[in-house]
C-alpha cells in the first residue's frame, strides 16, 4: 500500500508484480524476511527426515505472517491422534519479533486443539544481534527450539492424560474461566471468558465424549481462539496461550514449579465481583 508500482502481497512476503522481485528486506538488513525464516524451519524438518504440510495467513497487507508447519508423523495417546505442530510469527518489517513455538494438536477435534508448550517455544527481536560472521541472518534458535519441542511433544500427551482426570462442574468451569482472566491480567478478557462459558455450555460433536472434565473446558476455549485467528490474530495467539498455561499449570502441578502446587484449587475458587462469571 502506498507504492509507487504494483506489488502482490504473498505469504512468504511482498514481491514487485511486474518482475516477481522480492522487497521483504528492502529497509535494512538488520530485518528478518519472511522467506529467511521459512527456509530456516524448512531445512531443519528436511534434515531431520520429516514430512509436513505447511500453511500461512498473513496480515497487513503481507507484512505480517503465521506460518504452521504440521509434522505428519502420528502420535497416539489412549485412542486419540495427534500431530505435532511448529509455528512461526514474524514480520518482514519487524513489528513483530521472530516467534518459534511447539505444540500439539488433536487431530479428531475439529477446532484444531493446540497445547501450550512453552518449554519449547523461543524469539528473538529484529536486531544485529542476529547477524553472523558472513552478515547473514543467524536463524539456528529456530532450529534448537523445533529440536526440543519434538523431543518433548510425547511427555507433553501425559498432561493431557491428568486433564480428563480432573471432574469439573458448570459452577466450577465459570470460576475457573473468571479467574483465568485475573491470572492473565485480562490477557484472557471478560467476554473472551464469558464466550468460552458458551461453548464449555454447547460442546461441539468432538467435545461430548470428554465428559465434564478440564480437557473438555480446555477444548471449548482452544475452539474459540481458532475461529478467531484469523480476525484477531496477535490478541488471539496471545489469550490463547494464556489460557493454555494457566491450565496446564494448574492440571500439573510438580515439584519443580512451586507455583503449581494448589493453582487448581485457586483456579476453582470463586472469584471477586470484578472477573466472576454469571451463569
Amino acid at each position: 500500500q502506498g507504492s509507487d508500482f504494483p506489488i502482490q502481497n504473498l505469504p512468504l512476503g511482498v514481491f514487485k508484480t511486474e518482475s516477481d522481485q522480492y522487497l521483504g528486506d528492502y529497509q535494512t538488513n538488520c530485518l528478518i524476511t519472511n522467506r529467511e525464516v521459512d527456509e530456516a524451519v524448512v531445512n531443519t524438518i528436511d534434515k531431520l527426515g520429516l514430512e509436513y504440510h505447511r500453511s500461512s495467513r498473513v496480515f497487513d497487507h503481507g507484512a505480517k505472517t503465521i506460518l504452521n508447519y504440521d509434522i505428519l508423523s502420528g502420535m497416539k495417546n489412549d485412542s486419540e491422534e495427534f500431530n505435532p505442530v511448529f509455528s512461526i510469527k514474524n514480520s518482514y518489517n519487524g513489528t513483530w519479533s521472530v516467534t518459534g513455538s511447539f505444540a500439539i494438536k488433536r487431530l479428531i477435534c475439529l477446532n484444531g486443539m493446540e497445547v501450550s508448550t512453552s518449554q519449547a517455544s523461543d524469539k528473538r527481536k529484529h536486531s544485529r544481534s542476529l547477524l553472523g560472521n558472513d552478515d547473514r541472518m543467524d536463524l539456528s534458535f529456530l532450529a534448537e527450539t523445533f529440536k526440543i519441542g519434538l523431543d518433548n511433544a510425547q511427555s507433553d500427551l501425559r498432561n493431557f492424560d491428568k486433564m480428563k482426570e480432573i471432574k469439573i462442574g458448570n459452577d466450577d468451569a465459570f470460576n475457573i474461566l473468571g479467574n483465568v482472566v485475573r491470572c492473565s491480567r485480562k490477557a484472557v478478557s471478560t467476554t473472551t471468558a464469558a464466550r468460552i462459558a458458551c461453548n464449555w455450555m454447547e460442546p461441539s460433536k468432538d467435545e461430548k465424549p470428554l465428559g465434564d472434565t478440564m480437557y473438555r473446558l480446555f477444548n471449548a476455549g482452544t475452539r474459540l481462539f481458532r475461529d478467531w485467528e484469523n480476525i484477531k490474530a496477535d490478541a488471539s495467539l496471545k489469550a490463547r496461550r494464556k489460557f493454555c498455561d494457566i491450565l496446564n499449570l494448574a492440571s500439573n502441578p510438580t515439584d519443580k514449579n512451586p507455583y503449581s502446587q494448589g493453582a487448581l484449587n485457586e483456579l476453582k475458587a470463586k472469584p471477586n465481583s470484578e472477573f466472576a462469571l454469571v451463569l
